[in-house]
């Protein structure tokens, strides 16, 4: 089985040990990538994250970073389309984003050939403290934006859930207390990791 973890934006990724990811194939998005510098991709679909945070990506990034926001340009970013209508895109030159970045990056994890996705700080919704990522919060033009999308962004990810079983790619949630949980299963990121090595 050829697995992938995908590690987003949610809070619940502040409580996780994420160096211990480092041997395994990871995608992160936004600013996920500074909590796994070591990720084989960085993806991200929003042109103002990457023109608010470019200068950290390049100086702090070695691996691949790919996008599908259309007005962005550099010689380092591989640059797929954007479909923003419901479901995965089987276009290999193609992803969906719509409202969330994860489900370019899950998307993006089918399109390289993974039947086996680990995702971390897909939590949903805010943690309960108010924190919407585990990372610094974006300025206040980025997050004014994102946050009343939670809604918006869970039918996007309801479309990929049920692309993703049509596919029997199998996906766990790493996501402690993640709203997302009628979509895919919650497990630890220690079970996922001591099951891989039993």
């Amino acid at each position: 089985m050829s697995r992938v973890f995908i590690v987003a934006g949610g809070p619940s990724v502040a409580g996780q040990d994420t160096d211990r990811l480092e041997r395994q194939r990871v995608i992160a998005i936004n600013s996920s990538w500074q909590c796994v510098p070591f990720a084989e991709i960085l993806f991200f679909g929003d042109d103002r994250w990457w023109r608010e945070y470019l200068h950290l990506v390049l100086a702090g990034f070695t691996g691949r970073i790919v996008t599908c926001a259309q007005a962005v340009h550099h010689a380092r970013i591989e640059k797929l389309q954007r479909r923003t209508c419901p479901g995965l895109s089987d276009n290999r030159g193609e992803v969906m984003v719509r409202r969330t970045s994860l489900t370019g990056a899950i998307n993006l994890a089918v399109h390289m050939g993974f039947n086996s996705i680990v995702l971390l700080g897909a939590d949903g919704g805010p943690s309960p403290d108010g924190r919407i990522h585990h990372h610094a919060e974006y300025g206040p033009r980025l997050n004014t934006s994102f946050s009343n999308l939670w809604a918006e962004q869970r039918k996007d990810l309801e479309a990929a859930a049920v692309d993703l079983k049509r596919l029997g790619v199998e996906v766990v949630n790493a996501s402690p207390s993640s709203a997302l949980s009628d979509l895919w299963p919650i497990v630890t990121l220690d079970d996922v990791l001591e099951n891989a090595a039993a």
